[in-house]
């Protein structure tokens, strides 16, 4: 039974090592915590409207987000451009946290939009990936204030990318409404290998037997064979 007991924990053990080892990592993975903006290798259409703030961050980790400022309501449409990376395969997903809420006054609602735009050329070229209207982006009640976000007004975006993505494009139609706020944009990329981490050796019990019900301890070395 001890023996059994003792196979189960080191099998779990390899188990969750080889879990942990298969998670996605990230082609593009920006969180705006640098403070720096726009971030290395990123650019925008240089209208001012879109630039980052410290007081909002999505689900209030963090500090530091995006922001488009539709409530200034001084700039025109506007892009944020990623840096290119590399290219998707056919399962990669683009994902990102946003908020934002409509300008009410009372009497009118009034809703900005974005358009998600893709290119397989690093930027030469863009074709339209999504157009996101004011009410699908919506994550809070209108209002007549600049909107500012709470942690728990934020969701989440993920959709599918078709393969040979190599940069994305933020587009924002700027309608004079209320403040757009994006966060913690990533990029699937290939899986890491399911061998990362592997057992070399393992040391076994002496030859001679233990009293019934006694602690036994059975050492292993676990090495790091991947990246």
């Amino acid at each position: 039974m001890k023996q059994i007991k003792t196979i189960f924990y080191l099998s779990f053990l390899l188990f969750a090592l080889l879990c942990k080892s298969s998670f996605a990592q990230y082609t593009l993975n920006e969180n705006f915590e640098s403070g720096i903006f726009p971030p290395t290798g990123w650019s925008t259409g240089g209208s001012g409207g879109w630039h980052n703030v410290n007081y909002a961050s999505g689900y209030g980790i963090g500090s530091y987000s995006a922001i488009y400022d539709f409530y200034f309501c001084g700039f025109n449409d506007d892009s944020l451009v990623s840096p290119a990376f590399n290219p998707t395969a056919l399962t990669d997903s683009l994902i990102f946290d946003y908020a934002y809420a409509p300008y009410d006054d009372g009497s009118s609602t009034t809703y900005d939009n974005m358009e998600i735009f893709i290119s397989t050329n690093s930027g030469q070229t863009y074709t339209s990936f999504v157009y996101l209207t004011g009410a699908q982006l919506q994550t809070a009640p209108g209002l007549i204030g600049a909107f500012a976000p709470t942690s728990s007004q934020w969701a989440t975006y993920k959709n599918v990318l078709p393969s040979g993505v190599n940069r994305v494009k933020f587009f924002t139609y700027n309608n004079c409404g209320n403040n757009l706020f994006i966060d913690n944009i990533k990029v699937n990329g290939p899986l890491l290998p399911v061998t990362d981490a592997a057992v070399s050796t393992v040391y076994s019990m002496g030859r001679y037997p233990r009293t019934f019900l006694t602690n036994d301890t059975i050492g292993a070395n676990i090495r790091n064979t991947g990246n």
